[in-house]
Formats: structure tokens, C-alpha cells, sequence
């Protein structure tokens, strides 16, 4: 099984940071590096899609997976809530059916 893993945002993305200013992409890209190392030792195969540089757009960012021909896009983030520290908690999880599935 191929996956592919996207630590959401970049070093460019504008905003994206608690009321402390820890940057989000810090912490999605610690989570996607921790979820590699798990998925490897379960004997899948994994691809990054970001980049340590630049911001890669989301359109190259799927195209890449549409070429591996990835079996799982998984795209990590920790979505922020209001101006300041609160509850929120959560997952969302969003699942694509190929046209050819939905027969």
C-alpha cells in the first residue's frame, strides 16, 4: 500500500499559529514525521508531499499522489479555533470515492 503524507501548510502560509506562536506547520509536520516512522514499520510505503523549502500549491500536491498512483492521501492539521486557547477538540475526516467506484 502506497500513502501519501502532507503536513498541511507551509513556512510561507500566512496566520496558521496558536496565541503563543507556535507555527501550525511546525506541529503537522512533527505529526506527519511521527506517523511515517509507524506506517514504515508496518511495512507500508510512504511519500512525503511537502517540501523543508517552499510552499508546494495543493493542485502539485495531489498531482504528485495521482501519479504514484497513492492509495491513502492523508493531510495533517491542527485547524485553529478562535483567537485564543480553548476546548476544541476533535477529528474531521474526508473520504474520496473515485468515479469509477461510484457505480
Amino acid at each position: 500500500m502506497k500513502i501519501i503524507l502532507d503536513a498541511g501548510h507551509g513556512y510561507e502560509t500566512p496566520g496558521k499559529r496558536s496565541p503563543d506562536g507556535f507555527r501550525e506547520y511546525e506541529f503537522n509536520r512533527q505529526a506527519a514525521h511521527h506517523c511515517r516512522k509507524l506506517l514504515e514499520q508496518a511495512g507500508l510505503t510512504v511519500m512525503d508531499s511537502h517540501s523543508d523549502e517552499w510552499d508546494i500549491p495543493l493542485s502539485e500536491r495531489t498531482g504528485m499522489a495521482n501519479r504514484w498512483k497513492a492509495d491513502c492521501y492523508v493531510s495533517i492539521h491542527a485547524n485553529a479555533y478562535g483567537t485564543g486557547w480553548n476546548s476544541a477538540n476533535g477529528i474531521e475526516t474526508y473520504v474520496h470515492t473515485p468515479a469509477l467506484q461510484k457505480q
